[in-house]
């Protein structure tokens, strides 16, 4: 299987009321909006489609209400930090694959950026994923991944909001890569695995084992420098749920 870049077709507003799917639509088009745009996105939301007070609402409910489901709002300002560090640390010549990458907006914004950035995803959540979607090829982890990370030469795989008590860092580990880089709820949020992140696997008896990462060589560094980024748990003006987590080879 081969992954091929190519130039991206910006998606032009549409006329008329807005909808939620209108906004995930501008949520989701290239250049990502910037945390201010994306602020009053959500704030006009509140009381044009939705009506509630609560600051949290329209964030999970514009997560949640359209196709695709958004996890992680991505801003322009997180993008080009996440560049500028992977750019700092190895050179322009990085190579990225993004796991998980549902239609491929942050994918996009980040070849935009000048990253040499591949996608892939296996379908499971949005059948509307196809090799030709935003060049988001649909792949299996468990089955292709190590040959993916070969034969592309990756340096980094990038995953954001791995599913709920999944840990599919076990097969990073196994790839001929420098670095993982997580984005989410870590430690105890709803992101991953417990264990994944670090946490105990006995933890009702406190019994500490050290975690998976660590048994395969690797050692976990929290990339605090970057901005923290919007999520569907968050409350408009408070972002804290979702931080970026890198795993080297130690």
């Amino acid at each position: 299987m081969t992954l091929i870049l190519e130039k991206v077709n910006h998606t032009k507003p549409k006329p008329g009321k807005v909808t939620v799917q209108d906004i995930v639509e501008r949520l989701t088009t290239v250049p990502l909006p910037t945390l201010e745009e994306f602020e009053t996105i959500v704030h006009a939301s509140q009381s044009n489609i939705y009506a509630r007070s609560h600051r949290s609402a329209a964030m999970f409910e514009i997560g949640n209400g359209g196709v695709p489901n958004l996890y992680e709002f991505f801003t322009l300002e997180y993008a080009k930090a996440l560049k500028a560090y992977l750019f700092e640390r190895y050179t322009k010549q990085v190579r990225i694959l993004e796991v998980g990458a549902g239609r491929g907006h942050f994918a996009r914004q980040m070849r935009e950026l000048g990253a040499q950035w591949l996608a892939i995803d296996d379908g499971s959540w949005d059948e509307s994923v196809r090799t030709d979607w935003h060049n988001v090829a649909k792949a299996s982890i468990e089955s292709d991944l190590l040959h993916l990370t070969r034969h592309h030469k990756i340096d980094v795989i990038f995953q954001s909001w791995m599913p709920y008590e999944a840990d599919f860092s076990v097969f990073f580990r196994e790839c001929p890569i420098e670095e993982y880089i997580l984005l989410g709820e870590t430690d105890c949020g709803c992101c991953g695995s417990y264990e994944m992140w670090g946490g105990t696997s006995d933890w009702e008896n406190d019994i500490h084992t050290p975690p998976g990462y660590e048994k395969d060589g690797w050692r976990r560094v929290n990339l605090d420098k970057l901005p923290s980024n919007p999520c569907r748990t968050d409350e408009l003006g408070s972002y804290y749920h979702s931080q970026t987590v890198s795993f080297r080879r130690s």
